[in-house]
């Protein structure tokens, strides 16, 4: 009788472990999946910091027209043009 209470606990502790082991595996993949997204992420994002670090900057004008005029136009002022 003894003996067949521990056979029967022997196998649940082998089942668990089991169990365990599939967990660990799985979560040590899903960890490598979520590490090489980031890392890829990181990257793209460098990259946009780069060029983005290239990019000439624009002037805005407090209306809100870029500086300067575009063909060379002069901006008129005053109500009689």
């Amino acid at each position: 009788m003894e003996a067949q209470m521990r056979s029967i606990f022997q196998q649940k502790v082998s089942r668990e472990e089991k169990k365990l082991q599939e967990t660990e595996a799985d979560l040590f993949s899903k960890h490598k999946e979520m590490r090489e997204k980031l890392l890829k992420q990181i990257k793209l994002l460098e990259e946009k910091k780069k060029d983005l670090q290239k990019a000439p900057v624009k002037t805005v004008s407090p209306k809100g027209y870029s500086s300067p005029q575009p063909n060379g136009q002069k901006q008129r002022k005053g109500f009689l043009r």
